[in-house]
C-alpha cells in the first residue's frame, strides 16, 4: 500500500465485515437495479475510486448477463489488488488501472456506458465537487449514465462530541467484534485500536444540504439528473443520510 493509508485499508475489511463503514451494501437494491439497467445492453463499465471489491461485485453481476468489459482506477494499490483478486475469483478479467482520478489514462476517457462510485463526491473539499462531476463527464460516453451517492452531513443528529462519537464508534465494533472472533486474526484489542484510528482519521467533506447537492447537480453543464432519492442510513460515526443519483450525460 502506498505510504499513510494503513489506517485505511488495514481496518476496513474487519470493520465493512461488522457494517461499521459505508459501503454499497447501505444502498444495495439501488446499486443492483441501476448497474442493470445502465449495461443491459453491453457496454463498459468504470469504477473510480474504491475501498475494496464491494462495489465491483455489484457491477460484475450486471456485467455478467451482458458481457460488458469493467475498468477501476484509483490512486491506490491496495483496492486494486482486491478487486483483481475478487475477479479472479469469479474467473473474470477486470482492469485495474493505478492513476489519479484527476489524471485519468488517456484509454478511460471517453469509453464508459456507466461511471459509478459510492460515496466518492465528499472525498474531496466542496470547491472540488464540480470538477469531479465534470471529471465523472470526461470518462462518460455520449450516452453514459453516472450512478453514485452523495452524504448529507446535515442530517447528523447533534448534540455529542466528536471525541464523545469515536469511543461509541469503538464500542460498537468491540461488541460486534464478538459474533466474529472465532474467524478473525485479530484480538478485542487490536480491533479496537484500528477502529480508534479509523474513525479519528476518516474524513467525508461536507458540501451542503440536499437542496446545496441537488443544487451542484443541476447546474454542472455536462449531467442531467434521471432519478434522485434521499435515504437514510447507519452511518459510522453518527446516522446520517445518503441522496443516491443517476445522471445522464448532457450532449
Amino acid at each position: 500500500s502506498r505510504p499513510g493509508c494503513a489506517w485505511y485499508h488495514g481496518a476496513w475489511q474487519y470493520l465493512r465485515l461488522m457494517d461499521l463503514v459505508s459501503t454499497p451494501t447501505w444502498h444495495s437494491s439501488f446499486y443492483a437495479t441501476e448497474t442493470a439497467a445502465a449495461l443491459a445492453s453491453g457496454g463498459s463499465a468504470l469504477i473510480t475510486g474504491t475501498a475494496d471489491y464491494s462495489l465491483l461485485a455489484y457491477v460484475l453481476r450486471a456485467a455478467s448477463a451482458t458481457q460488458a468489459h469493467v475498468s477501476v482506477v484509483d490512486l491506490c494499490p491496495t483496492p486494486l489488488f482486491a478487486c483483481e483478486w475478487y475477479g479472479k475469483r469469479l474467473n473474470t478479467s477486470v482492469a485495474c488501472f493505478q492513476a489519479d482520478v484527476f489524471n485519468p489514462p488517456p484509454a478511460l476517457l471517453g469509453s464508459a456506458d456507466l461511471v459509478i462510485s459510492d460515496a466518492f463526491l465528499t472525498r474531496f473539499p466542496a470547491g472540488e465537487a464540480n470538477g469531479v462531476l465534470n471529471l465523472w463527464a470526461s470518462y462518460a460516453a455520449p450516452t453514459g449514465r453516472l450512478v453514485t451517492t452523495v452524504r448529507i452531513h446535515s442530517a447528523n443528529p447533534r448534540g455529542r462530541t466528536q471525541v464523545e462519537a469515536v469511543e461509541d464508534f469503538v464500542e460498537r465494533a468491540v461488541t460486534r467484534y464478538r459474533r466474529w472472533e472465532p474467524y478473525l486474526d485479530r484480538s478485542s484489542l487490536e480491533i479496537a485500536a484500528l477502529a480508534r484510528t479509523y474513525a479519528r482519521s476518516m474524513v467525508s467533506n461536507e458540501i451542503g444540504d440536499e437542496g446545496a447537492v441537488r443544487e451542484l447537480f443541476e447546474e454542472n453543464q455536462l449531467w442531467r439528473i434521471a432519478s434522485w432519492e434521499r435515504a437514510p442510513v447507519p452511518g459510522e460515526l453518527y446516522p446520517t443520510s445518503y441522496v443516491r443519483v443517476v445522471c445522464e450525460r448532457r450532449n
